[in-house]
């Protein structure tokens, strides 16, 4: 008996595309034991009380296996590893799967995918054999929950793209040799499959032009599924430009520019289906390259005392992000200010042109900004600051004549409890971010400073590192910052811990700290 569940409480249908042909196969073998369903959330660690035994072989299953659905086979040894932080295991997909991972190649599974779990047994679930994981991505859940549920049709799951330029047509009769002379489908066209004609690794399948009645025999690794998505996050283009028509195509609609509010509404392969709505209505403007969108976050209706939450979050968030991947004595400050300012925006233009991701070390999402100097270190952001090439992102923040330091400080501290963002930069190469919360009461470290203990074993709440250079000027109070410079690591703590005084009030020629404002867009 097979039992399909969210939860205990309902009773809806959850399945990748295809699965429940897996499952009739399985049926039609009489396997007469019990089966249940898993499903895990790994965003939030949730996991069904349904679990499924399904007692075949994995060359079985693997065959059955529909276009688009990967299947992740795990050794019995390895069972254990999955609630684990580790994520590497042996990987099978079918050709078509979203995503750019070759079949037989490791896969890392992230966080941001659902699965199905079956679990090979023999006899009791604590003496597994085999562990089938089958990967949705978490937007396309509720799209195909509904369809499978029975309450959408969906007709548009059977839509493809050829992507290749080489879509040989074959003939409609086993062996499915290539016809001759050689004919292939047109690259960038919908078709719609017909059906499956074998499956496997050299699976084929019968599809015709979305404008036509022909059908075509071709290779099902020719054809990449258009997913329709369920995404509430908005979107802006990096630059003006014209959608394409279709993916992988080259055909184009009419220009999108930079300032529009976009959502994804369909995926495909390395494209996305983009969508403007205004009010009910919903405009489908074409598809882009998935790098030519960025997160777009408007914080402008946030009152003062949420903004400063959520400010001081992306600075906790983005300073434990390093604090896993990075040891203390590990300089990575650039690190910080650039996944702070996306965490609490969704801009990443301080990220490096060529790309990277949040920690670099957690081989995550690559994200591709604007710091072309330095490959993004902090002195390439620097660099790029102070030669101009931010300014559409940054203007600078001085202290104007009349001030005293004391002053410009809490002119700028008042700015960030007023809904800004400054970020500092204290050259040569390092970068700060300050942060909501008002000024930061000097402690006086001069006694652990000259006993050498502040740099050994630095504790920032006793004035480390270089409190004393302050408190001997006659400052009582310091800009609430962000810092993950060598040695200290906090999302809301005092501007001494990494640096001193003297450049502060421009006593040192070979020290520069500047400020600058984030233009919210």
């Amino acid at each position: 008996m097979f039992s399909w569940a969210q939860d205990e409480e309902e009773g809806a249908m959850i399945n990748t595309p295809g699965l429940q042909e897996l499952i009739d196969r399985i049926k039609k073998a009489n396997l007469n034991k019990q089966n249940y369903i898993q499903f895990h959330d790994y965003k939030t660690r949730n996991v069904a009380k349904n679990i499924v035994y399904l007692q075949q072989t994995v060359n079985l299953l693997k065959d059955e296996i529909p276009l688009g659905a990967a299947l992740h086979v795990f050794s019995k040894e390895d069972l254990n590893k999955l609630s684990s932080d580790s994520h590497d295991h042996i990987d099978y997909r079918t050709p078509g799967v979203i995503g750019n991972v070759p079949d037989g190649f490791t896969y890392r599974m992230d966080f941001e995918y659902l699965d199905v779990d079956a679990v090979l047994n023999e006899g009791s679930y604590a003496n597994p054999k085999i562990a089938l994981k089958f990967f949705l991505r978490k937007e396309h859940y509720e799209i195909f929950r509904k369809y499978l549920s029975g309450e959408s049709t969906l007709a548009s799951l059977k839509d493809y793209i050829v992507f290749k330029d080489d879509a040989n047509i074959r003939e409609k009769e086993s062996p499915y040799k290539l016809v001759k002379p050689a004919e292939f489908l047109e690259k960038g066209k919908m078709v719609e499959l017909v059906s499956h004609l074998t499956t496997g690794n050299n699976a084929r399948a019968l599809v015709r032009y979305k404008d036509g009645d022909e059908e075509y025999c071709t290779a099902t690794n020719n054809l990449m599924q258009i997913i329709p998505i369920e995404d509430e996050q908005q979107y802006k283009l990096r630059e003006d430009m014209s959608p394409f028509t279709l993916p992988y195509s080259d055909e184009t609609e009419k220009k999108v520019k930079t300032s529009e509010i976009l959502y994804v509404t369909h995926d495909c392969g390395d494209y996305k289906g983009i969508t403007k709505k205004d009010d009910d209505k919903h405009e489908f403007l074409g598809w882009v390259k998935a790098g030519s969108l960025k997160v777009y976050v408007d914080n402008s209706k946030l009152g003062i005392d949420e903004f400063s939450q959520k400010y001081l979050k992306a600075t906790e968030t983005a300073v434990d992000n390093i604090i896993e991947d990075w040891e203390i004595n590990e300089a990575a400050c650039n690190l910080c200010v650039r996944a702070a300012l996306y965490n609490l925006t969704g801009d990443d233009v301080l990220f490096p042109k060529t790309g990277s991701s949040i920690t670099i070390r957690d081989k995550g999402e690559q994200l591709y900004g604007k710091v072309e100097a330095g490959s993004g270190s902090a002195q390439g952001i620097i660099d790029d600051l102070k030669a101009g090439n931010l300014n559409e992102y940054f203007e600078e923040v001085k202290k104007s004549s009349s001030e005293t330091y004391v002053q410009f400080w809490k002119r700028i501290q008042d700015m960030v409890d007023n809904k800004d963002i400054v970020i500092g930069t204290y050259e040569p190469g390092h970068v700060f971010m300050v942060v909501p919360g008002g000024l930061y009461e000097v402690v006086d470290n001069t006694q652990r400073e000259r006993a050498g203990t502040n740099l050994t074993d630095t504790k920032v709440e006793l004035g480390d590192r270089w409190g004393g250079s302050f408190a001997r000027r006659d400052f009582d109070y310091v800009l609430r910052i962000m810092d993950c410079g060598r040695g200290v690591k906090f999302s809301s703590g005092p501007a001494y811990g990494v640096m001193d005084a003297r450049p502060f009030i421009g006593e040192k020629d070979d020290r520069i700290v500047k400020f600058y404002k984030y233009k919210q867009k």
